[in-house]
């Protein structure tokens, strides 16, 4: 992918869509499982290939879908998801299962979600950028691994993990 290069889907790969669209349907109730689907597992997601090793991200996040709450722990290249509320969160967000459905499907953005009110976050903004890098989700500004460089170290730490059951595929969305 160089500078100057153009890619085009045929009409052959547009019709891929829906099935990729299902699939990450998939992939955000099997990475933020609803309560309804009974005790689930604390799962380890090997971020490499989004978070470069050298960073050091190590705090915790506490997202609210809904009534349901999750701590994600990031430990340089390490994400661990499970349920419950995490102690001292360096961000809280609060949004709804249906915001990120809708989310996963390309049909809003979490700009768009915080500025409309279906995004509500609590914490600094640099948090929120280590955040957004930390989950590896798409929809993160071009320079902001740069910004996150510049930035300096925090302080808080994530709280130990426990061993959670090992996944070795990213989260999807």
């Amino acid at each position: 992918m160089g500078a100057g290069v153009l890619y085009r889907l045929t009409d052959r790969g547009r019709r891929l869509g829906p099935a990729l669209a299902e699939f990450r349907q998939w992939g955000l109730d099997e990475l933020l499982p609803p309560a309804a689907d009974g005790d689930t597992p604390a799962a380890e997601y090997d971020l490499s290939y989004a978070v470069p090793a050298d960073l050091p991200l190590a705090e915790a996040y506490e997202w609210h879908l809904d009534s349901d709450v999750y701590s994600l722990r990031i430990d340089r290249t390490r994400l661990t998801v499970e349920t419950g509320s995490t102690p001292d969160p360096a961000l809280v967000l609060r949004t709804t299962r249906a915001f990120m459905h809708r989310w996963v499907a390309g049909e809003t953005t979490w700009d768009r979600g915080r500025r409309d009110g279906h995004v509500e976050v609590t914490g600094p903004a640099d948090a929120w950028d280590r955040m957004l890098l930390a989950t590896a989700y798409p929809g993160r500004p071009a320079n902001l691994l740069t910004r996150l460089r510049a930035q300096p170290t925090p302080t808080a730490q994530a709280p130990p993990a426990s061993t959670p059951a090992h996944r070795s595929h990213p989260p999807s969305g």
